[in-house]
Parts: structure tokens; sequence; C-alpha cells
């Protein structure tokens, strides 16, 4: 009896905390809806669409969607994916926004450095901002190599930001932060969207 118990409480208490999927890494979960207000989502995207940031990514989403992830390479302010067909699509801090480049054959040393600045600063270690995942350590080479084997969906997109969106419901999250250097800086997380 006491064991039927015991069982039915612990049952009880996971159920009723919404825990059905136990997973140990928060990246593994998809993320909770924001409590906004007065917010215009409709409105938003129209803007987005509209930008002439977005305009510009248009290719890349054609060159990318339908290609598998066969390798990569990454640095403090970027990354580059090695992609099926001989190809490779890259993103990398740029300023204020994420910089994008694609091609076929092998990347050149002019990408290889843009994901490898010293202009920018190394936020692999918790960050002290107001941030998601603020409190984590970012290994931008370990999250990348994550989606190799993966098949691109296509980009999320957002204001002068994007994410290479997966099959299966996974995107390399590009952050544009700051580290505690107060150095602009990148972090890159393999998320469930």
């Amino acid at each position: 009896m006491r064991i039927i118990l015991i069982t039915t409480c612990m049952l009880t208490i996971l159920t009723g905390c919404g825990v059905q999927n136990i997973s140990t890494n928060q990246h593994d979960r998809k993320p909770k809806q924001a409590n906004a207000t007065e917010f215009n989502a409709q409105a938003m995207i129209k803007e987005i669409q509209e930008s002439e940031y977005y305009k510009n990514l248009q290719d890349l989403k054609d060159f990318v969607a339908g290609r598998q992830v066969v390798g990569s390479m990454a640095g403090n302010s970027g990354f580059i994916l090695m992609l099926s067909g001989d190809s490779w699509a890259a993103a990398y801090r740029d300023q204020d926004t994420i910089g994008s480049a694609f091609g076929n054959g092998e990347p050149g040393d002019g990408i290889k450095g843009l994901i490898s600045s010293e202009k920018y600063g190394d936020a692999s270690q918790p960050v002290s901002k107001d941030i998601m995942h603020a409190n984590e350590y970012v290994d931008i080479k370990r999250e990348v190599m994550k989606s190799h084997g993966n098949t691109i969906k296509g980009l999320a997109y957002g204001f002068n930001t994007f994410n290479y969106a997966f099959e299966g419901g996974r995107e390399l999250d590009f952050k544009l932060v700051d580290d505690n250097n107060n150095m602009p800086a990148a972090r890159v997380f393999w998320e469930q969207w």
C-alpha cells in the first residue's frame, strides 16, 4: 500500500509540475512563451521582412536549405558550416549584426578571419548580462559540432540576426553579446526551437 501511495504521489508531482520529457540540458527543451503585453507579432514580422537585412539573407536561405552539415570551423566571433555538395556557409559577428557568407569549395582565409577576429571579445565564460543562458559557459566549436549530420531546413530571422534552422526543430542560436570586458562578442548554442 505504501509503495502504491508513494508512486502515485511521485507521478502526481511530476505531471502536476508539467514534467513530461525530463532532460538535463535546458537547450533540449522548447522555449517558454514570453508574457508580452500589447505585442504585435504581425507588425514585427512585416518590419523584419521589409528590412534590407532580411532581403540580403534570401540568397543564403536558398543556398543552405536541404544541405547537410558534414563538418565545421569555429572561432570567437562566428563559425563556418561545411555542407554537403562541397559547399559552406558562415555566420559571424559584424558590428551589431550577424554577417553571412557562403560558397563552394574551401572557404578562403578572409572568411576564416571573420570567425576568429581580434575585434571581438571572448564570451565563452558566463556573462554578467540579463540575457538567456548568461550564467552558462559556452564553447562555440562544441555547440556547432552538434549540428554535424543534420540537414538545414532554412533560417530563423530577427532584427539584424538570423539562426540556421534544422530539421527536427533545432537551430544554431547565435547571440550578439558583450563579454565581461565590455567587448562585443558572440555566443552560439545548439537549441530546441
